[in-house]
């Protein structure tokens, strides 16, 4: 395994000693102002890009920031048990639902690789892009660019996941209530800009 000490010892000398006092307050308790619902991707640094300290925001990761449909048959336990939490005990303020371009899920779901059966894991999970997928087809056919067509499919994945996300009562009757924002964004890590999808148009408009 790869060395961390130098990079604990660094955190406690410089990070920690700089945030102490939160630091021993946040051993208590904490109150998170935003869920962010996102991919596992290691280019996507949550905190950095929203500025956030130690204590401001809930993540919750998966491959394709993929959210199950309110009464999905086959759901994901850790993801709804977190949007139980975060939403209901925590009362965060806003979620954010964050792709990203060349995003790997989605590319694995409109090209599968040829060894896809030696993962059967993530094959199960990629499926549930499928029906992203199968919503755009027509589209796709007509692109030839494939950063074109991660684009489309990254964009309309967002918008489904969104779509799930509002599907759930504690969400949908804190938005109606005014005591939470729901957006989703998509994160260009090329050039450090984000996207976020605009419902009333179903397009996206640069933050």
């Amino acid at each position: 395994m790869r060395d961390f000490k130098p990079a604990v010892d660094h955190f406690h000398e410089t990070a920690y000693k700089d945030k102490q006092d939160i630091y021993e307050a946040l051993a208590r308790t904490h109150s998170p102002h935003t869920l962010v619902i996102t991919c596992g991707d290691s280019r996507i640094n949550v905190e950095s890009l929203l500025q956030a300290g130690p204590g401001e925001v809930f993540q919750i990761r998966n491959i394709a920031n993929i959210v199950p449909e309110y009464n999905d048959p086959d759901p994901v336990l850790s993801l709804q048990a977190g949007l139980d939490f975060t939403v209901t005990s925590l009362k965060v303020n806003n979620i954010i639902l964050l792709g990203h371009i060349n995003c790997g899920g989605c590319n694995t779901c409109l090209n599968p690789p040829e060894n896809f059966d030696e993962m059967p894991y993530l094959k199960e999970w990629i499926g549930k892009l499928n029906p992203v997928k199968e919503s755009i087809e027509d589209q796709l056919a007509e692109l030839d660019d494939p950063v074109a067509k991660s684009d489309l499919m990254e964009k309309t994945n967002i918008i489904t996941q969104y779509n799930h996300l509002m599907e759930y009562p504690i969400i949908a009757d804190r938005v109606a209530a005014g005591n939470l924002k729901v957006e989703g964004w998509h994160f260009h890590t090329d050039e450090g800009f984000v996207e976020v999808y605009q419902p009333e148009t179903k397009t996206f408009k640069r933050l």
